[in-house]
């Protein structure tokens, strides 16, 4: 009896051995799948990160182009190539942007002016340099018109308080013969430059 009682647990011990080794797969298959499926998951996103890296590069693709081709127009708009469509214009924009540089070299020689000044040495040309620069103000002063002749907009031209001679001087300007297309220009083009320039910039003792 004893005999068959010690076979008997020894058996019961063998099988739940073999339970907990099927229960251990169970497992471990339940952890791979998971892994799996993890690993799927993440292909998803790899796939939906690659959708989205692609229509970024679309976009910036065509937003490059859209700036190339906008960049081509002006340089086309602005050509000072003899005979090009628009030579006009392009001349127009490169004397504004050299009259725009004027008030920074007039602040330039204010202040070598004044440096000289404070070592004391007030000879050597200084007075001729300011004569000059001040000859360079009059200048841009006298061919801003003659750049941009009554290019005011219609609707400043003729406003509220204009009158019947500003518009009759104004419909004649029109037809006097061929008016630059200053429309087709970027807005600060348009008009000359403004000179922002110390009032003070020469001295009275040169």
């Amino acid at each position: 009896i004893r005999a068959e009682r010690s076979t008997r647990m020894l058996q019961q011990h063998q099988d739940d051995q073999e339970d907990m080794e099927v229960d251990g797969r169970n497992l471990d298959d339940a952890d791979l799948f998971s892994d799996t499926t993890s690993v799927g998951g993440g292909g998803s996103v790899a796939t939906s990160a690659a959708r989205s890296k692609s229509t970024l590069a679309t976009r910036t693709s065509g937003r490059s182009k859209s700036g190339k081709g906008r960049r081509k127009q002006e340089r086309k708009l602005y050509s000072t190539k003899e005979g090009s469509t628009h030579e006009d214009l392009g001349l127009i924009a490169e004397l504004h942007e050299t009259l725009s540089s004027v008030p920074g070299i007039i602040a330039e020689i204010a202040n070598i002016t004044r440096i000289y000044l404070d070592i004391g040495q007030i000879e050597g040309g200084l007075s001729d340099l300011q004569k000059e620069s001040q000859t360079m103000l009059t200048l841009c002063d006298d061919v801003k018109p003659k750049i941009w002749p009554g290019q005011q907009p219609v609707k400043e031209r003729y406003g509220p308080e204009v009158t019947v001679e500003d518009i009759v001087r104004g419909g004649m300007n029109a037809a006097s013969g061929y008016r630059s297309p200053l429309e087709l220009m970027d807005a600060h083009l348009r008009y000359p430059p403004k000179f922002n320039i110390d009032l003070h910039w020469k001295l009275e003792i040169l």
